[in-house]
C-alpha cells in the first residue's frame, strides 16, 4: 500500500504516512487488502482434476467397481467379443487383398453349332441311301457307302463330330469336319478311277449330294461357332 499523498510504501496496518504524516484511511485498508486476495486468487487457480469433488470420485469409483463386476461375471462374452473382432478384421483384411475372380464365360449353342449338327444329320442319312446306280445290259445295281469300307470311315467321323459338337469344341469340330472333307475327295477319285470305263453306265444318287452338303454345313457350322464363340467372349469382356 502507498501513500496517496507522497506516493511513499506504507507499512500494513500504517495509520499515518512515516513521511509526510498524511493519515491513511480504513477505506483505503480494506481496498489494498480486497485486491490482495483477489491477486492471490488468480494466482491459485482451482484445479478440479488434481482435487475431485467427493461427488466425482465416488462416481468414478462405483462405475470402475461395475465395469470390473461385469467382466468377472461374463469373462466368456468378453472373451467372444474380442475374437470376434479379431476375426472380423483380418476377414475385412483378407478380402481387401483378394481380387475378384473372373467372371466365368458360359458356352451357350449358338447358330453355328445348330448347322453343325444339321449338317451331321444330313451325312449321316446318305450313308444308308443310294450313292451310285450302275446299270449293263438293262441290269442296274444300286450302291450304299454303307455297304463299302470307306463308309465306315464316313460314319465314324460323323459321330465324332456330332458328339464333339454337343460339348461345344469347336476347333475340335472344325478338325473332325476337314476330315470327312478330305475323306469326300478321295471317295470322289476313287468312284472316278474305278468307274471310268464305265462312266457312262454310272449314274450318282441322292445319297452322294446328301454327304457332300453335309459334309459342307458340318465346316461351315464349325467355322462360325469359333467366330461367335469369340464374339460372345469380347462383349461379355466389354460388360
Amino acid at each position: 500500500m502507498f501513500c496517496k499523498h507522497c506516493g511513499k510504501q506504507l507499512t500494513d496496518g500504517a495509520k499515518f504516512c512515516p513521511d509526510c504524516g498524511t493519515p491513511v484511511s480504513a477505506k483505503a485498508q480494506h481496498t489494498q487488502q480486497h485486491f490482495e486476495a483477489t491477486a492471490s486468487h488468480k494466482q491459485t487457480p482451482h484445479n478440479e482434476a488434481a482435487h475431485p469433488t467427493p461427488h466425482n470420485h465416488e462416481h468414478r469409483t462405483q462405475q470402475t467397481a461395475k465395469t470390473a463386476s461385469h467382466n468377472r461375471t461374463h469373462p466368456t462374452q468378453t472373451i467372444n467379443h474380442t475374437k470376434s473382432s479379431v476375426a472380423g478384421s483380418m476377414n475385412y483384411t483378407a478380402s481387401d487383398m483378394t481380387t475378384d475372380p473372373a467372371p466365368k464365360v458360359r458356352r451357350n449353342f449358338t447358330i453355328g453349332n445348330i448347322v453343325t449338327w444339321i449338317g451331321c444329320f444330313l451325312a449321316f442319312i446318305s450313308m444308308f441311301m443310294t450313292f451310285a446306280t450302275v446299270s449293263i445290259l438293262g441290269f442296274s445295281q444300286t450302291v450304299t457307302l454303307f455297304d463299302t469300307n470307306d463308309g465306315k470311315l464316313f460314319l465314324a467321323v460323323i459321330l465324332a463330330v456330332a458328339i464333339i459338337n454337343f460339348f461345344r469344341i469347336d476347333i475340335i469340330s472344325l478338325i473332325g469336319s476337314c476330315v470327312g472333307v478330305f475323306f469326300l475327295l478321295m471317295e470322289y477319285k476313287d468312284a472316278a478311277d474305278k468307274l471310268q470305263q464305265f462312266s457312262s453306265m454310272v449314274h450318282y444318287g441322292i445319297g452322294r449330294m446328301l454327304l457332300t452338303v453335309g459334309i459342307i454345313l458340318m465346316v461351315l457350322g464349325a467355322v462360325a461357332s469359333i467366330f461367335l464363340r469369340k464374339k460372345n467372349v469380347k462383349l461379355n469382356v466389354l460388360q
